[in-house]
């Protein structure tokens, strides 16, 4: 054979995801439990107790003193709760770390914060209990990062890398990390990636078929004890603090079911009362439910919020039964409407169109916030003069998936209050960002739409507040003073997307939330309306780092918290008066529109039509 008509193929594991626990490895952990083979258990990272009913036999091994259960973590949950010692682990920022996701990629963890309580590391925790355990100290090291130190030493001379191991070392600590991918020109995976958990169906069913599925909240359940997530609406339905059911409106009809109302489900494990959501986001026959919820110790936010699905989708059984109860209960749902209503708020643009208006170089139709766009005989105000700067956003609506990170992050950066389910049930929610959802029936779409404050140059909110708590910036920002704030609440009213928050009361954090607040932004008190505010801190922050470099900031220099974190880089911030820059040119992108143009306040955050691929745009 010739040398170069051979390939190198690679027929490594893809993901190391493939080689989480399956089902029947759990199973056979807890019949090694239920039989006493096993008198000693440490639990990191995970909630049997919760996510798998099967794992009863803990509770009574650990009752009868057969078993000795050791929680490491830094929160009591279901299965903590039955330890007999619980070792405080330190959380993941605390902590070092590191990480092989695929063959040739190997990722460092590094701290990025001391510990804030008395806590320990799981590898420090680890390499004591080796110390204690085994005569002799076989590992020698006295520290998990020392450890993980010598580890990638070994990395270092098996990767034949020139130089010294001081300043590579240095380098990972800078990058993150070694990517060295395997030198073959096809990939062949031989192990496919298996769920953790392998349902089976139930030859016993009911009717109806149960999907229980996890959020982008709490996956697992291990997030329902954080606050901002609780109150972070679902991008499908817009529910938040609790859970639901979804099912079909022919089955709703057919079975006497109205939205809200309370029914009886009744699985192979056992059975749970949860409300029902009437939707044709699921499909006749199958029910849906969202998992993570039902926690029994899971701290002051998860504990009694919902119902627990694990439950009932046990043992390999997904078929359950339904009954109706005479009983309601109100979602807190941020929910508006399905429909736009023909308001054209999301709009879509099909793919061969845009392709021919970008080949003929096609221009939006727009009134963009600045002074070239202003025409006297539109126009009642004067344009606005900005100096250097111009702030605006762009939204590309195709790639928003709904998901909800930007607004996590900006309630992190602004300190943005959670209210709790009594008042998301009154609609007085905080968030400075909302994720609308709309349906498209023909055909059949979901559509979403981060909305925010639009910082408008012919802002209806300014004009009427008697005190001008808001008002224009040279920049173009919408500033808000608080200490002017005298809580009429008429800019509300007037602002027709509905984007001020009011602070109805003073709320606090209980210890230690207090300790994630941001000291660049204040915190507000009772009787004072706020909103998005472009996360001005940080333009003034970004000003202070080159004020002794005598020029203006570059594009990209600054960018806001919601689009530091969005996962699709949805959205893009700049400066409008720079031609060059990112937002100067998609805001001249033929999908182009602003959110209710028509009125004329020439709002600063542009949107990118959602592209929807017919068949015949579709290649060969």
């Amino acid at each position: 054979l010739k040398k170069e008509s051979l390939e190198l193929i690679d027929v490594g594991r893809g993901w190391s995801i493939a080689s989480a626990a399956k089902r029947s490895e759990l199973l056979s952990l807890r019949d090694k439990i239920e039989s006493k083979e096993i008198s000693l258990l440490l639990v990191h990272g995970a909630n049997p107790v919760f996510s798998f009913p099967e794992f009863e036999v803990l509770e009574e091994a650990v009752r009868k003193g057969h078993l000795k259960l050791i929680g490491l973590s830094s929160t009591e949950d279901e299965t903590t709760s039955l330890s007999s010692l619980i070792l405080p682990a330190s959380n993941f920022l605390e902590d070092w770390a590191d990480v092989e996701p695929r063959p040739g990629i190997r990722g460092i963890v590094q701290p990025v914060m001391g510990t804030v309580f008395d806590t320990r590391g799981l590898g420090d925790v680890l390499l004591e209990l080796t110390r204690r355990l085994i005569p002799g100290d076989p590992l020698g090291h006295y520290s998990f990062d020392g450890f993980l130190k010598e580890r990638w030493k070994s990395f270092h001379e098996e990767l034949g890398i020139p130089g010294g191991f001081d300043s590579w070392w240095a380098e990972i600590l800078r990058r993150g990390g070694q990517w060295v991918e395997p030198s073959s020109s096809k990939r062949c995976e031989v192990e496919s990636v298996s769920p953790p958990m392998e349902w089976a169906s139930d030859e016993g069913g009911q009717g109806f078929e149960l999907l229980a599925y996890p959020t982008v909240q709490f996956l697992d359940g291990r997030g329902a004890n954080r606050p901002w997530l609780q109150e972070l609406p679902d991008p499908m339905t817009q529910i938040t603090w609790g859970s639901w059911l979804e099912i079909h409106p022919q089955d709703a009809e057919r079975l006497g079911i109205s939205n809200e109302q309370v029914v009886v489900l009744k699985g192979f494990w056992g059975e749970a009362e949860i409300p029902a959501y009437v939707t044709p986001l699921t499909i006749p026959g199958v029910l849906s439910m969202p998992l993570g919820q039902g926690h029994t110790s899971f701290g002051r936010f998860a504990k009694g919020c919902g119902v627990n699905g694990w439950k009932l989708c046990s043992r390999g059984a997904n078929h359950v039964s339904i009954q109706p109860r005479a009983l309601k209960v109100k979602f807190a749902n941020t929910d508006g409407s399905l429909s736009q209503h023909g308001r054209g708020l999301a709009q879509g643009m099909d793919l061969g169109e845009y392709r021919e208006a970008k080949s003929k170089g096609q221009l939006p139709k727009l009134r963009l916030p600045l002074p070239e766009a202003y025409d006297p005989k539109e126009d009642f105000y004067p344009p606005h003069k900005h100096n250097l700067y111009r702030w605006a956003m762009v939204v590309d609506l195709d790639r928003c998936i709904g998901c909800g990170a930007c607004v996590i992050a900006c309630n992190a950066e602004n300190n943005v209050a959670i209210v709790g389910r009594e008042l998301v049930l009154q609609g007085r929610e905080m968030q400075w960002i909302r994720i609308e959802r709309y349906l498209e029936d023909h055909p059949f779409k979901v559509r979403f739409l981060p909305m925010l404050c639009q910082h408008c140059d012919a802002a209806p909110c300014e004009s009427v507040c008697p005190v001008y708590a808001p008002h224009h910036s040279a920049e173009g920002l919408n500033n808000q003073v608080y200490n002017r704030c005298i809580g009429t609440r008429f800019c509300s009213q007037n602002c027709p997307y509905k984007v001020r928050r009011f602070n109805w009361f003073t709320f606090t954090r209980p210890k230690p939330l207090h300790l994630q607040l941001n000291p660049d932004v204040t915190v507000r008190q009772k009787g004072v309306m706020e909103k998005c505010s472009f996360c001005v801190q940080r333009i003034v922050e970004a000003k202070n780092r080159i004020r002794g470099e005598r020029r203006t900031l570059r594009d990209g220099e600054v960018i806001p918290a919601c689009a530091q974190t969005c996962p699709t880089e949805a959205l893009v911030f700049g400066n409008l008066m720079d031609p060059e820059s990112r937002v100067a040119r998609l805001s001249r992108d033929p999908r182009a529109y602003q959110v209710l143009g028509h009125l004329n306040t020439k709002p600063a955050v542009i949107y990118l039509r959602r592209l929807e691929t017919r068949r015949e745009d579709m290649a060969p």
